[in-house]
């Protein structure tokens, strides 16, 4: 649901109708309304291109994943009519989508990926696609990565002044830490979530997860699928709601979603409050919940969200007093658990943007220790790396001081030039990406993607910092 109102939020002007729509929570009559529109003959690529994401994301929303997948299939044709780079942003937020709802999250991560990592892609695009990445990042469980991705598309989308959608990652970044609780605690209890947990929330210091619930819904309180989202949450991880009142509030957005179509939702909706309802040992609540699903072991196997429906089992099961059961369900759990994060982190691709979010967000980053003038231009450097044009008169330019001024400033905090920071940090990064074993790669196309564009260069600089050849890294990662 955060992917579908991240997309409607980047509408042209001409369909603001459904965009509304959206945001008014009538999801059947914005699906219909851009069905109709996408038909018709008369409506033109441009047009086309905005109308077909929403529909695949509706699509994927209300279960028919047939559908959405020969949208996907067409669509390139259509963005190829507007420039040759849509085909390559479009198409890749459409495969995300796709990955996402079929829970490839590795696949997804890399579709979405290639649209982060491009700084020529529009910011609306590269937002909606380092929210995806942290949806992915999130389910193989690397919450740090994922807060990552989520802080740079907050950050991107500040800086373009996107404000709507600025709320929206707030609300997709407090549904991520909520799943983490609903998935992780033992009781209901205010405690104190990992740090990256709580940086994905944007919970203040000192706010409780329910304040922060409450605060980021007030402000999403006009986008109903959002606002009803969060509410659900809330009630569903509320200390002191009673049983009769969660039950309520299930069913409240059970049937929304049901009078909507949102049948995809809904599953993911039921198993959420199954599970909730078992860390509050409501036995026959969560089992009204899940009926045929859990009715034995080949259910759960096929089951979409069979990982969560094999946790909630184990709870049922031990609910009951039948902890032989409830032990042996749960190892079938962990083996499961451990067997999909294993493929999928696996998948997962290399960053460019996550690792300049990370060298900058680290308090011990060497930038620290530049008087404040200075990061500036130390940020400016780490963000333009790949650029092979890269000179020290244009670093110096940005912050508005002399060459021998930035010079002197970065030998005397630093210990290094400028241009020796250059070489340091693309070295580094060079070396990265080798030692990660990426098939089908060279030395020196990964070079070029770092700035570098000649061999012996490249190699005379890389054996000084490493004392090794880049192909002695690169064979030594196991990809040759």
């Amino acid at each position: 649901m955060w992917m579908l109102t991240l997309t409607s939020a980047r509408l042209q002007q001409s369909e603001q109708d459904i965009a509304r729509l959206v945001r008014e929570g009538r999801m059947t009559d914005a699906l219909r309304t851009a069905q109709e529109r996408l038909e018709r003959r008369d409506t033109s690529a441009s047009r086309r291109c905005d109308l077909g994401p929403i529909v695949l994301h509706m699509s994927l929303a209300a279960g028919r994943e047939e559908e959405a997948e020969e949208l996907a299939q067409k669509m390139p044709r259509l963005y190829e009519t507007v420039s040759r780079p849509a085909v390559r942003w479009l198409s890749s937020l459409d495969q995300g989508a796709m990955c996402l709802a079929l829970n490839r999250p590795g696949r997804g991560a890399q579709a979405y990926n290639l649209v982060a990592d491009d700084e020529t892609a529009p910011p609306k695009l590269r937002v909606e696609a380092l929210a995806g990445l942290s949806i992915a990042l999130h389910k193989v469980g690397e919450y740090r990565r994922a807060a990552l991705s989520l802080h740079g598309a907050r950050e991107l989308a500040r800086r373009d002044g996107l404000e709507q959608q600025v709320a929206l990652l707030d609300g997709l970044g407090l549904d991520l830490a909520m799943r983490y609780w609903l998935r992780s605690c033992e009781e209901f209890d205010d405690v104190p979530l990992p740090q990256e947990v709580g940086t994905l929330a944007g919970r203040h210091e000192g706010e409780s997860l329910q304040a922060c619930a409450a605060r980021t819904t007030q402000a999403l309180q006009d986008v109903v699928p959002a606002a009803r989202r969060l509410t659900f949450l809330g009630a569903l991880l509320g200390r002191d709601a009673t049983s009769t009142a969660l039950a309520g509030a299930v069913q409240t957005q059970l049937r929304w979603l049901r009078e909507q179509h949102l049948s995809a939702v809904e599953s993911e909706t039921r198993v959420e409050s199954a599970l909730g309802f078992t860390m509050r040992q409501d036995f026959r609540a969560a089992v009204e919940l899940l009926g045929s699903w859990i009715s034995d072991d080949q259910q759960v196997v096929r089951h979409r969200h069979s990982l969560d429906l094999r946790s909630c089992l184990s709870r049922l099961h031990a609910l009951q007093g039948r902890h032989g059961e409830a032990l042996r369900v749960y190892k079938e759990y962990s083996r499961q658990a451990m067997e999909t994060m294993q493929r999928e982190v696996s998948l997962l691709p290399y960053s460019r943007f996550l690792e300049r979010q990370e060298t900058a967000l680290q308090p011990d980053a060497p930038q620290m220790r530049l008087p404040l003038r200075y990061r500036r231009a130390y940020q400016f450097i780490i963000e333009r790396l790949d650029d092979r044009g890269l000179t020290i008169r244009q670093v110096a330019a940005h912050i508005d001081v002399t060459e021998r001024a930035l010079q002197m400033a970065f030998r005397t905090y630093l210990g290094m030039s400028p241009a020796e920071l250059i070489r340091h940090q693309r070295m580094s990064h060079i070396r990265s990406e080798l030692r990660g074993g990426q098939q089908q790669t060279t030395v020196i196309e990964i070079a070029q993607r770092w700035g570098m564009g000649k061999r012996s260069t490249l190699a005379q600089n890389y054996r000084q910092q490493f004392a090794e050849t880049p192909t002695a890294t690169l064979r030594g990662s196991g990809s040759d």
